[in-house]
C-alpha cells in the first residue's frame, strides 16, 4: 500500500544518503563534494517529505554528524551546514503543508504533552524489551564479527578508546532516539504508531544497538569477558538458546515458518489467484468476491470488508482503484472440506 512504500523507501534513501555523506567527506575536489552535496540535498528533501519518523531521524543524525565534525575538526564544514539547512527547510515545508495540518485537525485526541510523554516513554521501553531477548543472542554469537567492525570503525573515524561513560551515553542517547521516533504518531494523532512506522524504528534500533554492542565489546578487549564470550562452547550455548526463543515464544520468525509448514500460505496464494482472475474478468459495476478463508498472520491481517461502513473498507477501495473497478465488496463463503 502506498502508506507502508512512503515508510519503506524513506529507509532505503536514507541509507543511501549517509554514504553519499561519506563520500563526502572523502571528497578530494571542490567538484566532487558540490556534486555529493549536490545528490545528498535531494534525497534530504526526498526523506523528509516521505513521512514523519524519517523526517525526525534525518534531521536528528545530520545536526549531530555536523556538531561533532564541527568539535573535531575545530572549523565548520560547509556542505554539511547546507545539508543541515536544507533538511530542516525542508521538514518545516512538510510539517505546516496544508494536507499535513488538515489531517491533523480531524485528530480529536492531539496535542497532549503529558500524555504524550509518559506513552512514547511505555511504548519505546515494551518495543526494546520485546526485540531485546533476540538481539542478545544475535550479539552473543556475532561478537568477535562486531569486535571487528568497532575496530574498523574506530581507526576509520580515529575515534578514542571507549570508556564506559562513552557507553552509558550512547545507550541513553539510543533510548532517547528511540523515545523520539514514537512520539510524532502520540502528538500529533493521539495514538501508537502504525506498523509501518514502528519498522523505521526497527531499522534505527538494528543500527544503533549493533553500535552500541560493538563498544562493549571494544571496552571489555582483552578482559576474561572477551574470551568467554568468543568461546565456540559459550557461541554454542547461545545459538541453541536462540533456537528455542524462536520455536518456544511467540514472535515473527516463528509465525513465518507456521504459515510456511501449515500450507497456509500456499492455500492463500492459490485462493488470491482465484481473487484476482474474478477481478479481471468481472465486467459488472459491482465486483463481489469470496473472502479469503486462509490468512497468514504475516501478510494478511484483516481481508475485504462486506459492508461498506466497516472499518477495512478503504482496502476494498484500494482494490477497487487497483484494478479500475467502481465497487469491490467480499462476502463470506464455506471453505471447501479437503
Amino acid at each position: 500500500m502506498p502508506g507502508s512504500i512512503t515508510y519503506q523507501l524513506a529507509a532505503i534513501l536514507t541509507l543511501f544518503l549517509l554514504t553519499f555523506i561519506l563520500h563526502l567527506k572523502d571528497g578530494n575536489t571542490i567538484i566532487t563534494k558540490i556534486l555529493y552535496t549536490l545528490l545528498a540535498g535531494v534525497l534530504c528533501i526526498a526523506v523528509a517529505g516521505l513521512n514523519e519518523t524519517s523526517l525526525i531521524i534525518l534531521n536528528v543524525i545530520l545536526v549531530l554528524w555536523f556538531l561533532i565534525d564541527t568539535y573535531k575538526n575545530r572549523r565548520v564544514n560547509p556542505f554539511l551546514i547546507s545539508l543541515v539547512v536544507i533538511t530542516i527547510v525542508a521538514s518545516a515545508f512538510s510539517i505546516f503543508s496544508p494536507g499535513n495540518t488538515e489531517r491533523m485537525l480531524v485528530k480529536p485526541d492531539k496535542f497532549k504533552p503529558w500524555f504524550s510523554i509518559s506513552f512514547s516513554i511505555k511504548y519505546a521501553l515494551y518495543a526494546i524489551l520485546r526485540w531485546a531477548p533476540m538481539t542478545l543472542i544475535l550479539i552473543l554469537l556475532w561478537a568477535p564479527l562486531l569486535t571487528r567492525i568497532g575496530q574498523n570503525l574506530r581507526q576509520r573515524f580515529s575515534l578514542k578508546n571507549f570508556s564506559f561513560l562513552h557507553i552509558f551515553l550512547l545507550g541513553c542517547f539510543l533510548l532517547c532516539f528511540i523515545f523520539l521516533c514514537y512520539f510524532p504518531s502520540l502528538w500529533t494523532q493521539g495514538g501508537p504508531p502504525p506498523d509501518r512506522t514502528v519498522n523505521v524504528i526497527f531499522l534505527l534500533y538494528i543500527f544503533g544497538i549493533f553500535t552500541l554492542a560493538s563498544a562493549i565489546l571494544l571496552f571489555l578487549k582483552n578482559t576474561i569477558f572477551q574470551k568467554i564470550l568468543f568461546s565456540i562452547q559459550f557461541r554454542l550455548s547461545a545459538c541453541f538458546l536462540g533456537l528455542a526463543l524462536i520455536f518456544l515464544t511467540t514472535n515473527n520468525v516463528r509465525t513465518v515458518y507456521k504459515d510456511l509448514l501449515t500450507g497456509t500460505a500456499m492455500k492463500y496464494d492459490i485462493e488470491m489467484e482465484e481473487r484476482y482472475t474474478l477481478l479481471r474478468k468481472c465486467a459488472e459495476e459491482t465486483c463481489v468476491v469470496p473472502i479469503i478463508n486462509h490468512t497468514p498472520n504475516t501478510i494478511l491481517p484483516y481481508d475485504l470488508a462486506t459492508q461498506t461502513k466497516s472499518e477495512e473498507y478503504y482496502y476494498n477501495e484500494c482494490l477497487s482503484d487497483y484494478f479500475d473497478k467502481p465497487f469491490i465488496m467480499g462476502h463470506y463463503e464455506e471453505p471447501s472440506k479437503e
